[in-house]
């Protein structure tokens, strides 16, 4: 079967080569009448699949853009998994961009990802979330949601982990059981961490623990970076009985510095992670964490995105899930 050409559409319709182009590619002046004319012809001729003609008619492409912070991490990977179970069953096709935590790299996956017609957009930890940025995404006319990121706008639908309970929880456990002097190691430029990190001062507070005796060193989010800045600190880990690490992927590098160092864990300093990664109950020492429900987060996310592309005028939704505290043998002597 010989497939539809544009000369065929054009012939069809009546009208040049160029003006089926102009229209399908939303380019240059048409009239409505003329545009209506190549639309028919199109869907009639089922040019591509007849794809095209139908998202032209009805506004709408089936597609869904993802930006994602970083895709070589393997929570994002569980999250995009979720997204495109639950927008394929709706006959959605997701297209990604991965900007490399970069922030300038942001706005122009967000750009390219528009090009492409979209019919919404979801944003996976994105590195600009400020009033500035939301106003701008709103301006581009295509909705949106936000995952695993609180922003300072509340007319912006947001799915993510409660990170201030999360940090608390943290807290409490390591307080409640024995440790009193943190080495907190927060991801660096992250919102999410320093809410995690009021939480567990929050916990402290509560136990009659000064802040004094903490230390706060930001991190990137590698293992390398983990394993970088215990090495430096090694002569002054005896001060600290516990390391609190932004993620599990720094915890990881935390761990194999201390033991390359003839520290013991959790005998001489105990170490706890966040994300909840399936690698961490694997390591030489499992690692203790708090599990985020990346899967029902990226889930949830995309049905917000389904329903706010169906009723755009509906109120903003703020879902926040409670992650579970995970304790393992590295901060757990019973388990040593």
């Amino acid at each position: 079967m010989r497939v539809c050409t544009v000369k065929d559409v054009a012939k069809k319709a009546g009208v040049s080569a160029m003006t089926v182009s102009r229209v399908l590619n939303h380019t240059g002046s048409v009239s409505e009448a003329t545009r209506q004319k190549v639309l028919d012809a199109a869907s009639e001729l089922h040019y591509y699949g007849n794809s095209v003609a139908r998202s032209l008619r009805v506004n709408e492409t089936k597609t869904i853009g993802v930006v994602l912070s970083d895709s070589s991490e393997m929570v994002l990977s569980t999250v995009l998994r979720s997204i495109q179970d639950i927008v394929g069953l709706q006959g959605y096709t997701v297209i990604t961009a991965n900007t490399d935590r970069r922030k300038e790299m942001e706005h122009f996956a967000i750009e390219t990802l528009m090009q492409k017609h979209i019919d919404g957009l979801i944003l996976v930890a994105p590195l600009c979330f400020d009033r500035e940025t939301t106003d701008w995404l709103k301006r581009l006319g295509v909705p949106f949601v936000m995952l695993m990121r609180s922003c300072e706008d509340d007319t912006v639908d947001t799915v993510m982990n409660d990170n201030f309970r999360g940090g608390y929880t943290v807290g409490k456990y390591l307080c409640e059981t024995g440790s009193r002097r943190f080495l907190f190691l927060p991801l660096q430029d992250s919102l999410s961490s320093r809410v995690r990190l009021e939480g567990f001062y929050e916990a402290m507070d509560q136990q009659g623990i000064a802040h004094e005796d903490s230390m706060v060193r930001e991190v990137n989010q590698d293992p390398e970076t983990g394993y970088e800045t215990i090495s430096e600190l090694l002569g002054s880990i005896p001060r600290y009985d516990a390391v609190v690490c932004g993620c599990d992927t720094v915890a990881m590098g935390v761990m194999r510095a201390l033991v390359d160092g003839g520290v013991r864990i959790p005998e001489d300093v105990r170490v706890i992670g966040y994300d909840g990664i399936e690698f961490a109950k694997y390591m030489v020492v499992p690692l203790s964490t708090i599990a985020q429900p990346f899967y029902q987060i990226g889930s949830t996310g995309a049905q917000v995105l389904l329903d706010r592309i169906r009723e755009p005028e509906g109120p903003a939704r703020r879902i926040m899930y409670e992650g579970e505290l995970v304790i393992r043998r590295s901060t757990d002597f019973r388990k040593a």
